[in-house]
């Protein structure tokens, strides 16, 4: 709706063949759709007033957004046609998505979840909920999800082994620097993805976190190759010398997690251009990673 803010929906109910409901950007202080079954598209995000949403039983709906509400409850029950739900940048705490069994693109960031149970939606393809308080994540049974951004929340666990990690054209987990550990269907393959934070693609993780077949407890259960980096503090050259096996990559990272360079099967690198300051090095070999601080002086 257009023009002049209204701040109620009187005689909707009388709709009940109503399809497509747009009233974003109002000041509704309410939104009962109870008698309006056949609704199948409804975006009434924008800063209205209502602060919960109810959408059970509404059987046809394919798509909500509800953005910019400041809703604190978003009740899903029987959504069996429901594809798509922009819940984004409100005050959810929690978010059961078991009643909307076919969904396949969830945007939920910039909220206060704390968890998140993405197994009852198996068919989910894209996923963005950054900017919340998630501990753990696991897409593990989502064979579909192929883009994900799940970067500054508080993550200790993640696992994104769904089997489909070659078809990925993102996955954002950067601003998590308790995660340590991130489970994948093959860590040789997800250390050679790049990130590319400007074109909103590749794969982008904080300096300090490692991929692994097999995470325990946030951690990577195998042993990571030992190596040696010096001098450090250094003005120059930065060498590396690995006790075990030939380094295959060598990944410089500013103190903030963004990448500034990929070096190749080195066991030295020109760190000169480098402002004074401290760096992040993340040395890979035969898929497993260490990271270490060092100074530019």
């Amino acid at each position: 709706m257009q023009g002049r803010s209204i701040s109620s929906l009187e005689g909707i109910e009388s709709f009940s063949n109503l399809k497509n409901l747009h009233c974003e950007s109002n000041i509704l202080s309410e939104l009962d759709l109870s008698q309006n079954p056949n609704i199948e598209t409804l975006q009434c995000g924008g800063g209205n007033l209502f602060s919960s949403l109810d959408l059970s039983g509404i059987t046809n709906l394919r798509f909500i957004d509800c953005s910019y509400n400041g809703l604190t409850n978003l009740t899903i029950n029987n959504n069996l046609n429901l594809e798509v739900i922009f819940c984004d940048s409100n005050e959810l705490t929690n978010i059961d998505l078991s009643g909307a069994p076919n969904l396949t693109f969830l945007a939920c960031q910039i909220n206060q979840l704390t968890s998140l149970d993405l197994s009852v939606v198996p068919l989910l393809d894209g996923l963005t909920c950054q900017l919340n308080q998630l501990t753990s994540l696991d897409i593990s049974n989502n064979p579909e999800l192929y883009r994900i951004s799940c970067r500054d929340n508080s993550l200790i666990n993640l696992n994104v082994s769904n089997g489909n990690n070659t078809n990925f054209t993102s996955m954002w987990a950067y601003g998590n620097p308790n995660l340590e550990c991130i489970e994948v269907d093959d860590a040789i393959y997800s250390n050679n993805q790049p990130c590319d934070q400007s074109a909103g693609t590749g794969w982008c993780i904080d300096p300090t976190a490692q991929y692994s077949e097999e995470c325990i407890l946030g951690t990577v259960s195998s042993t990571i190759y030992n190596f040696t980096i010096y001098p450090n503090p250094t003005e120059n050259k930065l060498f590396i010398k690995n006790n075990s096996n030939e380094v295959e990559q060598i990944r410089l990272f500013s103190l903030d997690g963004k990448l500034i360079k990929t070096y190749i099967s080195k066991s030295e690198i020109d760190v000169s251009f480098l402002k004074e300051g401290l760096y992040f090095i993340q040395i890979t070999s035969e898929g497993k990673s260490a990271v270490e601080k060092f100074v530019k002086v």
